[in-house]
């Protein structure tokens, strides 16, 4: 039941509850909404702090009440007794959150006749609890995804979303930009807007404003408004490129309740080297910049939002700082294991609000670094909670056409929320059981096993920040590409041990989480993309020992000659299943995602396909 001050945004966190009491059990709960308890024997409470904890409380709660001035507007009380299960909160995301929890509870006690005494006083580290998800490299998930993640994330009590925007908006005004990239529509945010609030995630646009504009910059209608030839960076200071911004930002940002908003503006490279080197040279390449944002803070505010920008290009030139307008919130990122954490202080001495932005270490690799990404999370958890950074914003990429699969991801979707609520998880394992649990209500922590065996995959090769071995292997030109003589035989046979384990634990999982079913399938993809990449490696040296290359002759095929019979029918099998894995990636990644700009990925698939088809030629003339 409700306590008296609850609302509709209560009653929704209660209809999960009780479905979710409903779906494990064979009880069915109303939900209803009372003064007081008396007269109502056993009962399960949802109350606002004001109702459940004073002395007077009609619920009698008051075992937390020297605790609720502390939880702020997020945090939440659950008390279990004989008597009672309640959940109090000052509001309405302190309920969703502490119903959260107590789902959890209920599935971790099921079969038990009762709960033993329980006491829970819980409350985020950071205001804002972010992931942001990159749609503009080539993928943009389904509207079925995108509700699917906004849920996930909920549940492990993230509040922000952020998509990452470069053209895959339909903009009316300028359909060309997101024309043949299956863009979202306004209609799709809206929706999506809708559904975030309800489980309390704040959906923030994010439409990039400077840098990274690559895609809109080579289309013949804008080219115009480039900095330079290289077509990377739109123009600042001119008339025109205010005017096309504010056409996108039109469209764009109402579509968004949030009044914050991601301009992105980071990696300017070509800044100050086409249309506005005199003034770099006159004014210098920060103040350049700095005006630009300050621009952009003014057609942002047109639209009743605040902005923030990444801060990479900000710290390269320090003397613009001071000098940033004060409500305009800094987002340092940074994705090595070792990053300087320690630059997120220049924003906190400037009396800048500012987020921590680490990365789920996914991108240019089939899966994750899993310990570059943790110990790259941790290290900027612990560094903004002392600089008083008021969020996290977790980034996952989509580096060199997004290859990545979303569900390699969920490791470190938990562990940065995580990190968010209550700071970084010190004990891999412990967390790795604790995530296991959160995803798919397991207790064995198999899933936490599987993604360490599959991130270790990686780390056969020593600690790699931004590249992955693997990831290099597996799309090198065969058998010539430079990637493919790297490793050496007991790294290679350390990554395949790993990828061979993780498939062993996929096997076992299952069984035991049968409706699992997607997240298994890319999982296990990661993890035979991984061995086909070590046999490839194996294979190249093995024909280079035959016939080296000759030079000016790069890239060409010897069809087999000269290459014993064995070798040519492993070349054959690598054939194969390169054919086999080229299906399941599109299968894959149409489970979650629009066709999008697919088309990149699966031409390398082809050009790979053709360097082993000459090889194989021998083998195929003899079956």
């Amino acid at each position: 039941m409700l306590s008296a001050s609850c609302d509709e945004d209560d009653f929704f966190a209660a209809t999960l509850l009780r479905d979710e009491i409903a779906r494990r059990s064979s009880i069915e709960l109303p939900v209803e909404k009372h003064a007081h308890a008396r007269g109502l024997g056993r009962y399960l409470l949802l109350a606002r702090i004001e109702d459940a904890c004073s002395p007077r409380s009609p619920f009698g709660l008051v075992r937390g009440a020297g605790q609720a001035s502390r939880i702020g507007s997020e945090g939440y009380l659950i008390e279990i007794s004989s008597e009672r299960a309640a959940v109090a909160a000052a509001g309405p995301a302190g309920i969703y959150y502490g119903v959260q929890t107590l789902r959890q509870l209920l599935e971790a006690k099921a079969g038990r006749a009762s709960f033993p005494g329980v006491l829970i006083t819980d409350w985020p580290l950071y205001r804002y609890r972010g992931v942001m998800h990159d749609i503009s490299r080539f993928k943009v998930p389904t509207n079925e995804t995108l509700c699917e993640l906004v849920q996930l994330l909920a549940s492990l009590k993230v509040n922000v979303l952020q998509l990452y925007t470069e053209h895959t908006f339909a903009f009316r005004r300028h359909p060309a930009i997101g024309r043949g990239c299956s863009p979202l529509t306004a209609e799709d945010i809206l929706a999506l807007d809708k559904l975030a609030r309800q489980h309390h995630v704040e959906l923030q646009a994010n439409l990039q404003s400077f840098g990274h504009m690559g895609h809109i910059l080579s289309l013949e209608e804008y080219k115009h408004l480039a900095e330079s030839e290289r077509a990377w960076t739109i123009a600042p200071g001119r008339p025109e490129t205010y005017a096309f911004l504010d056409e996108l930002y039109a469209e764009h940002l109402p579509c968004f309740s949030s009044r914050l908003f991601n301009a992105d503006c980071d990696e300017t490279w070509d800044l100050g080297k086409g249309k506005s080197r005199e003034r770099a040279e006159r004014l210098g390449l920060g103040r350049v910049y700095l005006d630009h944002i300050k621009r952009l803070r003014r057609l942002a505010a047109a639209y009743g939002k605040r902005l923030m920008i990444w801060g990479d290009i900000v710290l390269q030139h320090p003397e613009t700082i001071r000098e940033l307008p004060r409500d305009v919130i800094m987002l340092n990122w940074g994705y090595d294991a070792r990053h300087d954490f320690a630059s997120t202080r220049k924003f906190a001495r400037a009396g800048l609000e500012h987020w921590v932005c680490p990365g789920t270490s996914s991108w240019s690799s089939l899966f994750p670094r899993i310990e570059v990404a943790c110990r790259n999370i941790a290290g900027f958890a612990l560094e903004g909670a002392r600089t008083g950074a008021s969020g996290l914003l977790n980034t996952d990429w989509g580096d060199g056409g997004h290859p990545n699969l979303l569900g390699h991801s969920f490791h470190g979707f938990a562990f940065g929320a995580e990190a968010a609520w209550s700071g970084p998880a010190e004990d891999a394992e412990d967390f790795d059981m604790r995530f296991s649990w959160a995803l798919a209500r397991n207790r064995s922590g198999i899933l936490g096993r599987i993604f360490r065996a599959l991130g270790r995959t990686n780390a056969a090769f020593g600690e790699l920040n931004y590249t992955s071995v693997p990831f290099e292997l597996y799309w090198a030109e065969f058998p010539y590409g430079e990637a493919l003589a790297r490793p050496t035989p007991g790294e290679l046979s350390a990554c395949e041990r790993s990828a061979r384990l993780a498939r062993a634990l996929i096997a076992s999982a299952r069984q035991a989480i049968p409706e699992e079913r997607l997240l298994f399938d890319e999982l296990d993809f990661a993890a035979r993309q991984t061995l086909l990449a070590c046999t490839k490696a194996r294979l190249a040296r093995a024909i280079l020992k035959i016939s080296p290359r000759i030079e000016g002759v790069a890239g060409a095929g010897f069809g087999g000659k000269g290459l014993p019979p064995s070798l040519v029918a492993e070349v054959a099998d690598l054939h194969r299943e390169w054919r086999i894995q080229r299906d399941e990636f599109e299968r894959l990644w149409l489970a979650r995602s629009r066709r999008s700009e697919i088309e990149y990925r699966l031409r390398l698939y082809r050009e790979r396909e053709q360097e082993l088809a000459r090889l194989a030629a021998p083998a195929a003339s003899r079956g």
